[in-house]
């Protein structure tokens, strides 16, 4: 798991001025990772439990910052998330014993409030260590003395529970060769063994039972131990063993005090127990011989199934095909009698793998509680490896996880605690972090943005990952918060184990949308998801499809039948030009060189688009053998160059030429002309914003010249003096004015710089200050990748900024002059013969560069319509008949209004 920075500066306005930072933008909050003193540590959770005062103390292990060594660790957080710095100083608690292991494994809270943990060093550690803290987590030193007991020769401490008269049991493992072993100790209050119990205060369960993770209390003080046992086929099955007070077996649970449950084949274990307020005993764990499935047990009071739990006393899910879902580490039962597990999970697909942990809730009867979340699952989007879960008095569900921390090699976790609301939703009022508007959430770069017709934005990009470049894509709701609808936890990834990238994304009318980059040596790789967030199987089978005629697709480009167009690189370190065209259902068909330089210099295409005759315009770089110089070309339908563009099909602009100088992104106005964003040299010497604007035959448009430019070209100085402004993003609103972003430094570090600028290249001055706004980051080092526009009044902004130790992703949104909806109107006409008889049953096809091709059948007289066209835009319009011949058979129209006469006539 990473962290992604939203940023926004709070103000006491809502609403701002256009080119302000959007302060309802970025909520943040619902969990909280550990670093405790900022130390970076690994830290990994073992058990929880919740205070009569709604703290949360929170206990497991911590490397001491010595190779190999662990100390115990005890945290205690307020109930709003915070550390509670009344605790120990500082809000947490560490002790070493000298072990290897050292790790408290269970924490239970007395009423008095005083705090028990007990914990060993290791499975194969035989010595159990029990601290008593009191409330201000100083040793409470009634207890042994000094608030440290020591019970040798009895294993590895797995579970915890205080009985009502505050005596303190707990459930031990030892494993060695020469066999394992489970003990049930029970201590006095001052930290005596109770001789009471099994006359030497140690009862040792025969036969054996492993791993003793679940442990509880009935109402009248007889002790439940739950695990796993070995049957004749070597395998597991649940067990749950039942002693009276006295430490003696119950008789009166299942015949002899244990009870041993077998699922066929399956391999059982338990890992979670407790007693309903009925008596009825439910167990958490899983059962494992194919997959791993989390599973319930519910048990009547003299241990048989309960068979009106699910109708045989069992309850298995199984999440999603090709996932792990492991056990049930922890249940809890609310008031109403519903019950919550927490479990891992860890899917694995072709290219995706994704580990992370969910909450599930089931009705009282066993079956999915489908009011929470929806389905009866929620996922953590921040947190795995869940551990443990504790209920609020006011029925909010805290889980307790580990979230992997980018920026330490090795073991690298942090305890993640997560807060829930009662119907599955983030609790995002946890932890919040108000002052500021900053959340943390880790990625490492954003290569493009979105905004989905429902307001959700879609975010692709790539981070660093265990020694790997890994491919992400996330999504997000209106308010920057993780939208865990898609893909169950709001992120994909292409691959955990081999270097990958996403640098382009395009959202289709109906909601699919596609991403394109590079996969290590499958090549330049093309991604489909369907509307409903998933990888597409009608596309290349599994969603993904891949080319080795490319290493890279920097940009993609959707044609009106639907075929998909990647444009990148090929090579390594001389790189060269490439274009690639794939069906619609994802099969590679062609692809085509394009060396935008001298040929054996670099040169790539960085990016594309089609002009609204279809011809696809490319742009990026190309090397002279002395810099490198913006370029843009032009392919035919069939992807051969155009000849007719510019010179020899390519069109050369040297904004610098002391400058290696790019075209870092385009757009194609709908009159065709061509617009890039670059970066160039003022007189001053310094570095501006540089966009170029040409005429739709690749000749400089000389009409498009402001600030320090000249020719069609537009230079944007954001201070003068200012040595440093890259412009990396650019972004066309329909009322003709352009959003420039990319970086910007005032001498103090890069920022996000975004500039608005008129149709004519001038600056719009009543936008931001002066047409320009910059947004600082912390450390300094910031800047915008892409642009987007947001629910027709925003913009987003997204990049990468430095952390300190590495980079995160970025996002920001700004308000904007709100961009009005276009206007929608309607197209018609007739299909007629040259006598001018209607001709019917012919398909009239309209299309543009950015939305699905729409069709049309002409009815018995030749009529057609297209309604809701969407005025203010370029549109083909095409006919095909198989008995008829058109002289205009394709007509390129601007829709400013209603057209009722667009008409095609057949040849004689």
């Amino acid at each position: 798991m990473r962290r992604l920075l939203f940023v926004l500066l709070l103000s006491t306005q809502i609403f701002g001025l256009p080119g302000d930072l959007d302060t309802t933008f970025g909520v943040t909050g619902g969990y909280v990772i550990s670093d405790f003193a900022a130390a970076q540590r690994d830290e990994r959770p073992r058990d929880s439990a919740i205070q009569a005062d709604g703290k949360i103390v929170v206990v497991g292990t911590r490397d001491q910052g010595t190779a190999f060594l662990y100390e115990y660790l005890v945290a205690r957080y307020n109930s709003d998330g915070t550390l509670d710095t009344t605790f120990s100083s500082d809000g947490f608690f560490t002790l070493t014993n000298g072990s290897q292991f050292d790790s408290a494994n269970a924490v239970a809270v007395q009423t008095d409030g005083k705090i028990v943990v007990v914990g060993g060093g290791g499975d194969s550690a035989n010595t159990a260590y029990i601290y008593r803290l009191n409330t201000d987590g100083t040793f409470d030193t009634t207890f042994s003395g000094d608030g440290i007991q020591t019970i040798t020769a009895s294993g590895n401490p797995l579970a915890l529970v205080i009985q009502t008269d505050n005596k303190i049991v707990f459930s031990t493992m030892s494993v060695s060769m020469f066999g394992n072993t489970t003990t049930v100790v029970r201590l006095n209050t001052d930290g005596t063994l109770d001789t009471s119990f099994d006359s030497d205060g140690r009862l040792s369960l025969n036969p054996n039972l492993f791993f003793p993770r679940g442990l509880a209390l009935q109402t009248d003080g007889k002790i439940l131990i739950a695990g796993k046992s070995l049957n004749s086929t070597t395998s597991g099955d649940v067990s749950v063993v039942r002693v009276l007070t006295t430490g003696a077996y119950d008789t009166s649970f299942d015949g002899d005090g244990i009870v041993q449950t077998v699922v066929g084949t399956e391999n059982g274990e338990a890992r979670s127990l407790l007693v309903q307020s009925d008596g009825k005993i439910l167990v958490g764990g899983g059962l494992t011989s194919i997959g791993y499935d989390p599973a319930l047990f519910r048990y009547n009071a003299n241990g048989s199934l309960d068979t009106t739990f699910d109708g045989d006393g069992i309850k298995t899910i199984a999440l999603t095909p090709n996932s792990e879902n492991y056990y049930f580490n922890e249940i809890v039962q609310q008031t109403d009698g519903k019950i919550v597990g927490i479990a891992d999970e860890r899917s694995v697909f072709t290219f995706y793998v994704e580990d992370d942990f969910i909450l599930a809730r089931f009705n009282a009867n066993g079956s999915s509680d489908n009011s929470f979340d929806v389905d009866g699952v929620t996922r953590s989007h921040w947190c795995e490896d869940g551990s443990e879960i504790v209920l609020q008095t006011d029925g909010r569900i805290i889980a307790v996880g580990s979230q992997d921390r980018p920026n330490l090699s090795g073991n690298n976790d942090g305890i993640c605690t997560q807060r829930f609301n009662t119907d599955g939703s983030v609790d995002y009022i946890f932890n919040s972090v108000t002052p500021n508007g900053k959340a943390n959430l880790g990625f490492t770069n954003i290569e493009a943005i979105a905004g989905l017709p429902n307001g959700k934005i879609m975010v692709a990009g790539w981070q660093d990952s265990n020694g790997f470049i890994i491919a992400r894509l996330l999504r997000l709701n209106a308010n920057g918060t993780f939208d865990t609808t898609f893909m169950n936890d709001g992120s994909y990834q292409l691959s955990t184990n081999f270097d990958s990238y996403f640098y382009d994304l395009k959202v289709m009318n109906d909601g699919s949308f596609f991403v394109a980059g590079e996969y290590d040596t499958n090549g330049g790789t093309i991604v489909k998801f369907t509307s409903n967030g998933i990888p597409d199987p009608t596309f290349s089978f599994d969603g993904v499809a891949t080319t080795t005629s490319a290493a890279r697709f920097h940009a993609l480009a959707i044609q009106t039948d639907g075929k998909i167009i990647g444009c990148g690189s090929s090579g390594t370190t001389t790189r060269s030009g490439r274009i690639a065209r794939f069906s619609a259902t994802g099969n590679f068909e062609t692809s085509v060189v394009n060396n935008l330089g001298t040929v054996g210099m670099n040169n790539e295409i960085l990016e594309c688009s089609f002009q609204t005759d279809g011809k696809l315009v490319v742009a990026g770089y190309g090397n002279d053998g002395i810099s490198e110089n913006v370029k843009v070309g032009r392919h035919l339908t069939t992807l051969a160059i155009d000849t007719t563009f510019g010179t020899s099909g390519i069109t050369t602009s040297d904004i610098s030429a002391t400058l290696n100088d790019r075209a870092t992104d385009i757009v194609i106005q709908p009159d065709d002309k061509i617009v890039v964003s670059s970066t160039g040299l003022n007189v001053g010497g310094d570095h501006d914003f540089a966009v170029l604007r040409y005429e739709a035959n690749g000749v400089l448009d000389t009409n498009f010249t402001e600030n320090f430019g000249a020719s069609g070209i537009s230079l944007i100085d954001f201070v003068l003096d200012d040595p440093n402004d890259e412009a990396n993003a650019l972004l066309l609103q329909p009322d003709g004015q352009m959003i420039v972003g990319g970086s910007s430094n005032p001498g103090t570090g890069d920022r996000f710089g975004i500039a608005k600028i008129e149709p004519g290249g001038a600056l719009v001055f009543g936008w931001g200050t002066l047409g320009r706004t910059l947004t600082g980051f912390p450390n300094n080092d910031a800047r915008i990748n892409a642009l987007a526009i947001h629910q027709n009044t925003g913009i987003l902004a997204a990049g990468r900024s430095w952390n300190g130790t590495d980079y995160d992703f970025a996002i920001a949104r700004y308000q904007n002059e709100f961009i009005p909806t276009a206007a929608h109107t309607s197209v018609s006409g007739r299909v007629v013969t040259a006598n001018g008889n209607g001709i019917r049953n012919v398909w009239v096809s309209l299309s543009d560069p950015e939305r699905p091709v729409r069709r049309s059948l002409t009815g018995p007289f030749g009529y057609y319509r297209f309604d809701d066209i969407e005025a203010g835009r370029t549109y083909s319009i095409s006919v095909a008949s198989k008995r008829f011949q058109f002289a205009n058979g394709t007509q390129i129209v601007s829709v400013n209004d209603e057209i009722y006469d667009l008409d095609f006539i057949a040849l004689p």
